[in-house]
C-alpha cells in the first residue's frame, strides 16, 4: 500500500509537468502492483474463511482472533485506513489535473478548429447578404463550409 502511494504521488506529479512517457512507466507499474495486491486480497480472504472471519467485520476480529494478536492486527487496520483515506486524496487530486488538462485540451482544439464553419465564410459575398457572402439572418450559411485551415478557395 505504501508503493501504491508513493505511485500515486509519482502519477501526479508526471500529470502536471505533462510527462506521459514517465506517465506510462507509473501507470504500468501501478498495474502489476494493483495485481499483487488483488492476489493478496484473495489470499487474505482465504486465510479469513479459515479461521472463520470471513463474515465477520474487522471490528469484531477481537473476540475471533487467538489472545495477545489483536494489537497487532488493529495497528495494520489502522494503517491500512490510513493508506486508503490518503490514496482516495491523492485520486481525487489526479482526477483534478485529468479534468485540468482534458479542459486544456478541449480549449485547444477549439481555438484550432475554430468556431462552427458554417459561422464564417472565406469566400465570394453572395447577392444580398451585405458581402458576407452568406444570405441576411446568418452569416455564412450560404457558402461553402470551410475551416480557417482549408486552403482551397
Amino acid at each position: 500500500m505504501e508503493r501504491l502511494e508513493a505511485l500515486a504521488r509519482q502519477k501526479k506529479e508526471r500529470i502536471a509537468a505533462r510527462d506521459g512517457a514517465g506517465l506510462v512507466k507509473v501507470l504500468q507499474e501501478e498495474a502489476e502492483l494493483a495485481e499483487a495486491l488483488a492476489r493478496a486480497e484473495e489470499r487474505r480472504q482465504e486465510l479469513a474463511g479459515e479461521l472463520g472471519l470471513a463474515d465477520l467485520p474487522f471490528d469484531r476480529w477481537q473476540d475471533a482472533v487467538p489472545p495477545g494478536t489483536w494489537p497487532a492486527f488493529e495497528g495494520l487496520g489502522r494503517r491500512l485506513r490510513e493508506l486508503t483515506r490518503t490514496l482516495a486524496a491523492h485520486q481525487a487530486a489526479i482526477d483534478g489535473l485529468i479534468q485540468q488538462q482534458l479542459a486544456y485540451v478541449q480549449f485547444a482544439l477549439s481555438a484550432l478548429t475554430g468556431p462552427q464553419a458554417a459561422d464564417y465564410v472565406y469566400g465570394p459575398a453572395a447577392a444580398g447578404d451585405g458581402g458576407g457572402g452568406a444570405p441576411s439572418g446568418r452569416l455564412g450559411a450560404a457558402a461553402a463550409e470551410r475551416s480557417l485551415f482549408d486552403v482551397k478557395a
